[in-house]
């Protein structure tokens, strides 16, 4: 099961109770530390929807880290320990029912809440944008491997050098396969209503695990390419 671990420090105080009468109490301390009780607590997300139509759902499931899209090759510092800004973004991808949801949650007087929902169709044979170049990129090897930038720079953690980095370079002939669809659904945060732009890092969070990972795509001549991978999983 996928459970988000958020900000630092996570205590009853921060961490949301829920209660047969729906009384529900706390700030949050940050949008990660909401976002957990908001996909494992049906009384707490419940709670928290300032839209008409919903009904509950656990999203969390058979994954064991969670997904995040930046629009340039650095993170935010500090995302994770508290919050950034008052608007977060979430998308999740059903390929089973063919359907992109886009979920806008806003803060005000410290509780996050869900403020919109859109659903759209989910176009898989052709390439429209950054999500349909991943879905074709995650199932369909021969296309993964025409757009990789041969050869691929790939940093990893090494633990035969006490976990020092080290960099690799991997040509056409390394066994490589990247599934960002896996379990046929994708879900990713972001900070932003669309993902476009030129540069888009993928970051792999574990879920108590340690897995830790980037991917770096740009976009040279119309066309979405892996140019480096980093792996700091322990």
């Amino acid at each position: 099961m996928i459970f988000l671990i958020g900000c630092s420090n996570r205590n009853q105080e921060n961490k949301a109770i829920s209660t047969n009468s729906n009384t529900l109490v706390a700030n949050d301390k940050c949008f990660f530390d909401f976002i957990y009780d908001f996909m494992v607590d049906k009384d707490f997300q419940l709670s928290r929807i300032r839209i008409d139509r919903w009904y509950y759902r656990n999203y969390f499931a058979e994954k064991d880290y969670s997904l995040h899209f930046y629009q340039s090759f650095n993170r935010p510092e500090k995302e994770f320990e508290t919050d950034l800004q008052n608007t977060k973004y979430l998308t999740i991808i059903d390929l089973k029912k063919k359907l992109t949801s886009n979920l806008k949650f806003y803060k005000e007087n410290k509780k996050w809440s869900l403020i919109q929902l859109e659903d759209s169709d989910f176009v898989t044979d052709s390439v429209i944008d950054f999500e349909t170049f991943l879905y074709q990129f995650s199932t369909d090897n021969t296309f993964m491997m025409n757009h990789i930038r041969f050869p691929l720079k790939y940093t990893f953690a090494d633990p035969d050098k006490d976990y020092a980095d080290t960099t690799q370079y991997l040509d056409s002939n390394s066994n490589l396969k990247f599934n960002f669809f896996e379990k046929s659904y994708l879900m990713y945060f972001h900070e932003t209503p669309k993902i476009d732009g030129k540069k888009i890092m993928i970051f792999l969070r574990g879920i108590d695990n340690g897995l830790n990972s980037y991917y770096y795509f740009e976009k040279q001549e119309d066309n979405w390419f892996l140019i480096e991978e980093s792996d700091y999983s322990t």
